[in-house]
């Protein structure tokens, strides 16, 4: 693996290509890499470390390899230029803060068996206009969403509505909201504490797993 701290604060490193020996990225392993732009794997990674590209402000796109797992808390938060991030399918866990303050990132979509999402994952990304969730998501962790003025779009396949903890939409206009549900389910939404109190709802029928 690459370890803690590796190339953290190299502010002449402009590309990595992080090769297919690699299982795990450490902590702070590139953080504050300030003119970093370019970032592929190879592919056998399996997780990103605490901080790993936190900082990394010259990054504007990035795509999870295939068999990656985990996530690890702020990975790639303040990644200020980050407008699109491509989650891979085997991921499962996306810790706290591993978005945070990336406030270019207009979309994100999880993948289909993603089962954990950390306190503040998108807190204070602030062009987040569009999010996929998958029907495992049945909790928003607190300040999941805190900050994200501009989202418009949720989409929400979990059969029962997702219990919310410490205003997780904190700062969203959920006036100017639409959430997207199973159509099957939103006699269920519209009879929650929170979710009752959505006005702009629109429906969907969603392909469940056998």
């Amino acid at each position: 693996g690459i370890c803690r701290g590796a190339f953290s604060g190299c502010q002449s490193l402009r590309s990595v290509s992080i090769p297919a020996a690699t299982r795990l990225v450490g902590p702070y392993a590139f953080y504050r890499c300030s003119s970093l732009r370019g970032l592929k794997f190879a592919g056998g990674l399996e997780r990103l470390g605490q901080y790993a590209f936190s900082g990394c402000v010259g990054l504007t796109d990035v795509a999870l390899p295939d068999g990656m797992t985990a996530l690890e808390p702020f990975a790639f938060s303040d990644c200020a230029q980050l407008r699109t991030v491509s989650l891979n399918a085997q991921l499962d866990t996306i810790g706290s803060y591993a978005f945070q303050g990336c406030s270019s990132l207009t979309s994100i979509e999880l993948p289909p068996d993603l089962h954990f999402l950390g306190k503040g994952v998108f807190e204070n990304c602030g062009a987040l206009a569009s999010v996929i969730l998958n029907e495992n998501i049945q909790a928003f962790p607190p300040r999941l969403f805190s900050g994200c003025r501009s989202l418009a779009h949720l989409v929400v396949p979990a059969v029962k509505p997702p219990r919310l903890f410490d205003n997780p939409l904190q700062g969203v206009n959920l006036r100017a909201l639409v959430v997207h549900v199973d159509g099957e389910f939103l006699g269920a939404y519209k009879q929650d504490v929170f979710w009752g109190a959505i006005e702009n709802y629109e429906t969907f029928s969603f392909e469940k797993k056998k």
